[in-house]
């Protein structure tokens, strides 16, 4: 099948194209390998560029985008799936995505699939005039749906609506020795460290960072290594570290003892299944701890969830997770198929039926 794939270049953070990151990527870099030629139109919304490139055998189109360049980006795109002979539209990582998407489909007369890969209706896109509209149509037109988390498929109005999570590269992320990564880190070899490592917004960092000032009272050998920015956050045995590529994030993790995923529930929290944080610290077979929001909890130990408005609950699961001494997370992942390989052959079939 030829498929033209819509997306945005940046998010979080991340350049999609320059940083090859993220769920749209991996997941048109999957289709690309079972056979289908993918064309990618990135919208630019912040540096307005213009660009033409190949990734993983992937025609990828760079296009400026706003609001009021959205009749120009349809028409850019729709003429684009005709030059392509595309035979399905896949709209990938944004509510106004979705209504492009849905247009386009229109123009073409070329089935839509639409990937949910988070909460929309938290988006502050939607609330831009006539987006929540077009997302809409663009959810009863769709011949299929995908949506990261089996809490958000319930919520969506539409027919033929798949879970399809975030996977992993299990190959990049990987039990690496925790010694050698110590040493690459300057981090003292015999300390317990737990650590964090995202972004601060709406997460529940200040909880962890209390829990640990307790838990240091008694055990002067405990480290807590924050990873992101968090350079204002002091303390005797907290060691801060700013962001590292992707691509290097294993060797962090590797040398940590127990991750700490601290989040509070948020629109975009309740309905987590697979945040990259979390697959990637499964891949790598640390112990985790996280609260309980969204359906993470169904990948991990119950011992070590807790309720995310309960630091006594939280300092107990992290105490729990100092008592571990091998997991085996990557069976677990194997299982549930949340690979990025085995997601792409799910969404190569999901694809294929709708088309």
């Amino acid at each position: 099948m030829n498929i033209l794939v819509l997306t945005k270049r940046f998010s979080s953070g991340k350049d999609y194209v320059n940083d090859d990151f993220g769920r749209e990527m991996r997941l048109s870099e999957e289709l690309q390998k079972n056979g289908n030629s993918i064309t990618i139109a990135a919208a630019d919304y912040h540096k307005m560029e213009r660009a033409k490139l190949k990734m993983h055998g992937m025609d990828v189109r760079v296009l400026p985008f706003s609001i009021p360049r959205l009749p120009f980006f349809i028409a850019e795109t729709s003429l684009l799936a005709i030059k392509k002979k595309a035979n399905a539209i896949l709209a990938m990582g944004d509510p106004i995505l979705g209504g492009a998407g849905y247009i386009v489909s229109l123009i073409t007369s070329k089935p839509l699939i639409y990937d949910l890969r988070d909460n929309y209706e938290a988006y502050e896109t939607i609330k831009k005039p006539g987006v929540r509209f077009l997302h809409k149509r663009a959810i009863a037109r769709a011949k299929a749906i995908t949506a990261v988390s089996s809490i958000l498929a319930n919520r969506i109005k539409g027919k033929n609506v798949h879970v399809l999570g975030n996977g992993v590269n299990m190959k990049l992320f990987r039990p690496i020795d925790k010694n050698y990564c110590r040493k690459i880190f300057g981090l003292p070899k015999k300390a317990t460290i737990i650590s964090y490592m995202g972004g601060i917004e709406q997460r529940g960092i200040g909880d962890l960072v209390e829990v640990f000032k307790e838990l240091e009272k008694k055990n002067k050998n405990l480290k807590l290594f924050l990873m992101g920015k968090f350079s204002h956050i002091k303390g005797k045995n907290i060691i801060t570290h700013g962001p590292i590529p992707y691509e290097k994030l294993p060797y962090p993790i590797g040398a940590m003892d127990v991750m700490v995923i601290p989040y509070r529930v948020t629109p975009f929290t309740e309905v987590m299944y697979t945040p990259y944080k979390l697959v990637d610290f499964m891949a790598c077979n640390k112990t985790i701890v996280c609260t309980d929001v969204g359906e993470m909890k169904k990948l991990l130990p119950k011992e070590l969830v807790c309720n995310p408005e309960d630091k006594e609950a939280l300092k107990k699961a992290i105490l729990k997770a100092l008592s571990y001494r091998k997991i085996n997370h990557r069976k677990t992942l194997e299982e549930k198929g949340l690979t990025w390989e085995k997601l792409g052959k799910k969404l190569n079939w999901i694809i294929s039926e709708a088309v």
